[in-house]
This record gives C-alpha cells, sequence and structure tokens, in this order.
C-alpha cells in the first residue's frame, strides 16, 4: 500500500502537483484600474495592497513580486510603462 500511495505522490509531483497561487479577482480587477488610469495616488495602491497581504488575500508566493512592482510605480509619478506592466503582472496572476 506505501508503495502505491509514493507512486501516487511522485506522479503527481511530475505533472507539476499543486495549481499556481492566484490572486483575488476582485483584487486584480481594482488593482489593474487604479494602475493604468492612474486613478488614485500611487501610494494608495501602495496602501491597498499592503492592507491586502496584512489580510491575507495575497497568496505568500506573489506578495514580493508585487509589492516590488507596485512600489516602483509608487516611487515618483505614475509612469505609463510601470503601470503597464503593473497591470499585464496582475492580469497573468489573478484568478
Amino acid at each position: 500500500m506505501k508503495r502505491v500511495v509514493l507512486l501516487c505522490v511522485l506522479a503527481l509531483a511530475a505533472c507539476g502537483g499543486a495549481p499556481k497561487p492566484r490572486l483575488p479577482a476582485d483584487l486584480a480587477r481594482e488593482w489593474r484600474a487604479a494602475a493604468v488610469g492612474c486613478r488614485n495616488h500611487p501610494a494608495m495602491l501602495r496602501a491597498s495592497v499592503i492592507a491586502a497581504i496584512n489580510r491575507h488575500r495575497v497568496p505568500d508566493a506573489l506578495q514580493e513580486p508585487l509589492t516590488s512592482k507596485v512600489n516602483a510605480l509608487a516611487s515618483g509619478t505614475c509612469d505609463p510603462r510601470r503601470a503597464r506592466e503593473l497591470a499585464d503582472w496582475l492580469a497573468e496572476n489573478s484568478s
């Protein structure tokens, strides 16, 4: 029996096993709109991201890349290139 379980675990690991972590769709939509439209000051976007992280709504694996992109955008005025990069990343990493 142990061999069967071990073989199943190995087979699942070879297939990729666990699904890729995803951001909640509602947060990703809100943040994409804020980034692309520069509707809110980038510091407000950063505050929203930090609040979501603190509420455990952002998977651990996505926290560092998300905060890096948001911090880059919030480091000055709204840079359209950085805003687009963040929006694209959010689209790729949301459910």
